[in-house]
């Protein structure tokens, strides 16, 4: 299996454009209806020397906490690579072969920066080279929705969030709170999200929450993807 997530990674997967250092992609985020198999996104040079840029396919899987992606067979880009001079924008067009539509399928597009030695630096200056990964939705034919199904343990520290995705449609998780009977709220991870596909699991350890009653704790998020507020209960230990 390979990841492209080693080394230095930044991953952005808003729908606006992103930029980091000195190049940027937009849309961060696609999603494709059941009868739409291909689509373009730009790359865009916004620095001041060339650049080199590696667009790979990946299928992406998830397993436990981990994402794992796999180079894919059915999503194809063109042109795998590009050189951009500066202020440069690119079009990269993708293809999705047919394959299994029944449900939403996963993928990732991996931009990354190569080193470019003919823009004359030499060869022991330090360059920063920076990645994107672009999540990609297909939808399926069939209907989809996303169902989650939580519950709370207790951890050495605090307590272990479990979530996992019971539906067929990935959902995008952020804002996720935990609030005990009496009004007591935890912020779950603040600041940051989590893609959760179908059939994944994931746990969070919450150490700054305490709560041995049985009494039912109110878990509140956003599912960012059908901007929708999720709630459920669940009990420590059950």
């Amino acid at each position: 299996m390979r990841s492209p997530l080693a080394g230095f990674l930044l991953s952005v997967f808003c729908v606006l454009p992103a930029y980091a250092g000195s190049f940027g992609v937009a849309p961060t985020t696609i999603n494709l209806s059941s009868g739409t198999k291909s689509g373009v996104f730009y790359v865009t040079n916004r620095g001041n020397v060339p650049m080199v840029a590696q667009i790979e396919g990946f299928d992406w899987k998830q397993h436990g906490d981990t994402d794992e992606l796999e180079p894919s067979q059915t999503l194809m880009v063109s042109p795998p690579m590009v050189k951009l001079a500066p202020k440069q924008q690119q079009t990269v067009r993708f293809a999705i072969k047919s394959g299994d539509d029944g449900t939403e399928r996963t993928y990732r597009l991996v931009v990354s920066e190569l080193p470019d030695h003919s823009s004359g630096s030499k060869e022991s200056t330090i360059q920063m080279l920076l990645q994107f990964s672009i999540p990609v939705f297909v939808e399926g034919i069939k209907p989809a929705s996303s169902t989650i199904a939580w519950g709370i343990q207790p951890a050495q520290k605090g307590v272990a969030l479990v979530a996992q995705n019971t539906g067929d449609k990935a959902v995008k998780l952020s804002g996720i709170t935990l609030a005990t009977p009496s009004g007591t709220q935890t912020e779950v991870a603040p600041q940051t999200f989590s893609y959760l596909l179908p059939g994944a699991k994931r746990q969070w350890i919450v150490e700054a929450f305490n709560h041995p009653s049985s009494e039912p704790v109110h878990i509140k998020a956003h599912e960012d993807r059908d901007s929708a507020t999720i709630e459920a209960t669940a009990s420590v230990g059950k």
